[in-house]
């Protein structure tokens, strides 16, 4: 009775199954074929748990096979529908990308980041600009950064929005293209990585004209590093310093709200009121006003008169948000002891963990070691470029 139970399930599943099992027995199964594994597998296990039902137990197998093939045929028929969405939506990406990316020439990758990449391109007009590709969709990083350029407008010191585009599968900025490189690039090319106090006057002062547009238009950049500065021709040229401008709004923000509990920013420049909360260190401080701007101008003058941070005895991040929330600024250094007294002056009325007690921008602009540098610097219009925006429904509005 028990073979012929076993005769019957292996002829329900198959003559493939049959002859497997009759010419090699147990170890010829490792050789068939991945589909009959199953079912062989199915009928012997029947086999050894049958009685005199064996009729049964094949009917019941071969409905478990035939189940197992409508398996497989509805899983390979979904395969070929998603291949079929997945052509059309690389068909329509590409359609996407004739109308976007034919106007443009892309070359060089020129900087980048976690969320983007920047390459410089070519306008069919022949514009030199620089492409904003970033590697997701409606990430908030794209919608803020363009709202936050659309909002700043036009200034001498921030990089300008030429345009925006959104395709199936990138958003892009096409923004003006800086051909000097960052100011954090500049800081690595010099000699001990130090700069003249002359020459940092000047760059810093250009950086705080720019905030000082963006208090005026009620933008806080929160993201404020030499990485971000962009350096650029038509500056000082008596002295060969460059025309800075203010790039990568991702992190701007127009109206104060929670901090996120990882922060706000890059740790080494954000002042306390961006970073986690310290433990033993009350960091209730209200947040506006350029205030959270400047504290990042503060160490960035530090980080090039001196050539190092201000919180470089730091080894961990910990210890570099504990230096930050009490204002610890390393005077030790035998540099900080060259520097002019105007200089370090600036410098400490900026590094203060109380937003309040720091100088605004317009507040820093009056200070001797940004007034005195002043004149020479570009202003509003000295380039005389018609910079425009234009938005997806193709109207054109200038800057």
């Amino acid at each position: 009775m028990e073979s012929a139970a076993l005769g019957a399930a292996l002829m329900a599943v198959g003559p493939t199954a049959t002859a497997t099992a009759g010419a090699g027995g147990l170890a010829a199964l490792a050789l068939a074929p991945c589909a009959a594994l199953v079912p062989v597998a199915l009928a012997l296990w029947a086999w050894s748990q049958s009685d005199d039902k064996s009729r049964r137990a094949a009917t019941s197998i071969r409905k478990v096979w035939l189940g197992y093939k409508q398996r497989r045929e509805f899983l390979k028929l979904r395969e070929e529908r998603a291949r079929a969405e997945d052509d059309w939506d690389m068909w329509l990406m590409d359609f996407k990308e004739s109308r976007h990316r034919a106007r443009f020439s892309v070359g060089k990758e020129v900087g980048g980041g976690a969320t983007s990449t920047v390459f410089e391109a070519f306008m069919c007009c022949g514009r030199r600009v620089a492409l904003k590709v970033f590697h997701r969709k409606h990430t908030f990083s794209f919608n803020n950064e363009k709202q936050a350029l659309q909002r700043v407008g036009a200034h001498p010191h921030i990089i300008r929005l030429l345009e925006s585009f959104e395709d199936p599968q990138e958003d892009g900025l096409v923004l003006e293209f800086c051909n000097r490189g960052s100011l954090y690039e500049l800081y690595l090319s010099c000699d001990r990585y130090r700069m003249e106090e002359i020459i940092v006057s000047k760059i810093v002062s250009q950086v705080v004209l720019a905030l000082q547009h963006l208090v005026a238009c009620g933008i806080e950049h929160r993201d404020v590093k030499p990485e971000n500065i962009l350096l650029d021709d038509g500056g000082d040229a008596g002295d060969e310093v460059p025309l800075v401008k203010l790039a990568d709004f991702g992190w701007a923000s127009a109206e104060p709200g929670p901090i996120p509990p990882s922060g706000v920013g890059t740790l080494w420049y954000a002042p306390p009121e961006l970073n986690p909360p310290v433990v033993g260190v009350d960091m209730r401080f209200a947040t506006g006003g350029g205030k959270s701007d400047m504290w990042s101008v503060g160490i960035i003058t530090y980080l090039l008169l001196i050539g190092h941070s201000p919180f470089h005895l730091a080894v961990e991040e910990d210890e570099v948000m504990l230096l930050a929330a009490k204002g610890q600024v390393d005077t030790q250094t035998e540099v900080w002891n060259e520097l002019s007294f105007v200089a370090k002056s600036f410098m400490m009325k900026l590094i203060r963990p109380d937003p309040v007690q720091r100088l605004s921008p317009s507040d820093a602009l009056e200070v001797q070691f940004l007034k005195t540098c002043r004149p020479g610097i570009g202003s509003i219009g000295e380039r005389g470029q018609e910079s425009f925006f234009l938005d997806r429904s193709g109207g054109r509005q200038l800057l």
